[in-house]
């Protein structure tokens, strides 16, 4: 089977340039379109202030952030995690703008994303803002939030569903 990782991130804002940063990193992989049940979440410290927005989004606090390692300290095993896998993400230009972002003084695991990037392990799934989708492709329910283990599944099961409609219409 063909084993790839659906991502999804939550941050600060939406330039890193302009000093946001992630502060969730959820996954859900999957083997042959089908969830295994093996999850990677972490939530990050980004050493800043929560601007009002971006919390109504998530509803993580600088307060509850600060208590958690920071993104440097997570890395490798992130990087564990997706192995050689290949990344499905619905909004890959802006998590990945956030991944390669990151202040990585850990040679190794920069390394490996700049690699990882090469070697073209990211795959964008845009067909829809996740909302819009979700609701198309009848993937509903309380466990689909704005929050990143949640949109990290949901993503997954509307990839399934478009492979499965462009493949087996």
């Amino acid at each position: 089977m063909t084993r790839e990782i659906v991502l999804d991130t939550e941050t600060t804002g939406f330039e890193p340039s302009e000093g946001h940063r992630i502060v969730e990193i959820g996954c859900v992989e999957l083997d042959g379109l089908l969830p295994t049940g093996n999850t990677f979440h972490v939530y990050i410290n980004p050493q800043r202030d929560m601007p009002a927005g971006a919390y109504e989004v998530h509803g993580l606090s600088a307060e509850f952030l600060s208590g958690h390692p920071v993104f440097e300290a997570q890395a490798e095993a992130f990087i564990e995690f997706i192995g050689d896998a290949p990344l499905v993400i619905h909004n890959a230009s802006f998590d990945m703008k956030f991944i390669n972002a990151q202040d990585l003084t850990a040679s190794s695991t920069q390394e490996m994303i700049k690699g990882m990037i090469q070697a073209g392990c990211f795959r964008s799934v845009s067909v829809a803002p996740v909302c819009a989708s979700q609701t198309r492709m009848h993937i509903n329910g309380p466990r689909y939030r704005f929050i990143v283990c949640p949109s990290a599944f949901a993503s997954s099961e509307l990839f399934t569903a478009v492979l499965i409609t462009t493949w087996w219409p």
